[in-house]
């Protein structure tokens, strides 16, 4: 049973994390709508779009992610009925969305880095 209250614990982290994954998304989508009205030059038009899908990309990343956080939620709370036959799913499910979830949190970063740095860059000159 203490395996099953930390796979929540740990579900209600994954939610908040990507809650605000969310958030840092819509603001960067932001930030980047400002560069584009304040610096329309066409060289960076194409960047600008680089950009702006990746951030489309990642809503629709987060949003299954929130989803198949959900449906395992859903998942835990069975196994406590259906203690132990069905541990071993969970346990597996679990596994594979604390890799999902990280792999994912890399990636933001990364882009988030990227595009502060290359803006940063770019109007220093």
């Amino acid at each position: 049973m203490n395996m099953i209250r930390q796979f929540e614990y740990e579900n209600d982290s994954w939610k908040r994390s990507l809650e605000f994954m969310q958030m840092e998304n819509v603001h960067l989508k932001m930030r980047l709508a400002q560069i584009i009205k304040s610096d329309l030059d066409n060289h960076l038009l194409e960047l600008f779009e680089f950009f702006q899908n990746y951030f489309v990309q990642e809503d629709q990343v987060i949003a299954i992610l929130r989803n198949d956080v959900l449906r395992h939620d859903i998942q835990i709370k069975n196994a406590l009925y259906d203690w132990p036959a069905n541990i071993l799913k969970v346990v597996d499910a679990q596994k594979k969305l604390r890799q999902d979830l990280e792999l994912e949190e890399k990636r933001f970063n990364q882009l988030k880095m990227e595009f502060n740095d290359y803006f940063v860059r770019e109007f220093e000159n």
